[in-house]
């Protein structure tokens, strides 16, 4: 194991990324001329569409927007919405899936069944460890090569853990994947419903629940609860995703239009 850990590490090379996003700083009438910007509908939803490119200036970076949250909560039909709706406002936009985009992941998932049947705090902070690396390469050699002035929309990131991780504090995974210079998201969205609507949801789908740590309800509130508190806690954007699709995404866009 020690052998991968030296491996990933000497294969990213990795290199401090700047972890604040790129302002546009604009005068108050450039602010007060996007926020009266023409309106278009989405469903019966109105989405303010951003006027020309001149007054709010031409994006001349990424902007790393991950959607996190437990299971059921419909951030893959989420992402879906949100990508339709910006590219409609004829943004770049840039899909991506953590767990796509792992080429270790087979490996890291070997040692999650193992936690499964034998939990352990030194093996779920190994697992940790892992993720951490894995993301590092991610943000080495996937996000690096997507165009500049594009939004990366990703499925999944290191705030998910907390809402899988059981035994490894919150805090202590945060600093892991600082230290491994990891990307950190310029808007963090965490997606939650009640966690009976969840698991509701997963009830009816094809591939159920799909997780490999969380097997009862009783399970899934405590991840829901625990993952909601520290989206607080860090002061991360919450999406409650309880009612229609259009709801929930009109509650994200303006928030990646406001980092624009």
């Amino acid at each position: 194991m020690r052998d991968f850990f030296r491996f990933i590490d000497a294969s990213l090379k990795l290199h401090r990324t700047d972890l604040n996003p790129c302002a546009y700083t604009a005068s108050a009438n450039d602010v007060s001329s996007a926020l009266s910007g023409k309106k278009h509908a989405f469903g019966k939803y109105p989405l303010y569409k951003l006027p020309d490119s001149r007054v709010i200036g031409i994006m001349s970076r990424q902007l790393f927007v991950t959607l996190d949250g437990p299971k059921g909560t419909g951030k893959t039909t989420l992402l879906e919405s949100i990508t339709q709706v910006l590219r409609a406002d004829n943004r770049k936009v840039v899909r991506l899936s953590e767990q796509k985009s792992d080429p270790f992941r087979a490996e890291s998932m070997t040692l999650v069944n193992r936690l499964a049947r034998d939990p352990s705090v030194d093996l779920e902070r190994e697992i940790c460890e892992r993720f951490a690396l894995s993301r590092a390469w991610i943000s080495q050699n996937v996000l690096t090569k997507q165009p500049e002035n594009c939004i990366i929309l990703m499925d999944r990131w290191y705030p998910s853990d907390a809402a899988f991780r059981r035994m490894v504090p919150f805090a202590e995974i945060v600093q892991l994947n600082i230290e491994h210079n990891v990307r950190a998201p310029d808007l963090h969205v965490g997606v939650v419903t009640a966690p009976e609507v969840s698991w509701e949801r997963a009830a009816v789908r094809s591939r159920g629940l799909g997780s490999t740590v969380i097997h009862r309800l009783e399970e899934h509130i405590a991840c829901t609860r625990a993952f909601e508190q520290e989206v607080v806690s860090h002061g991360w954007f919450l999406c409650r995703n309880e009612g229609s699709i259009e709801e929930a995404t009109m509650q994200i866009v303006p928030e990646i239009n406001r980092m624009l």
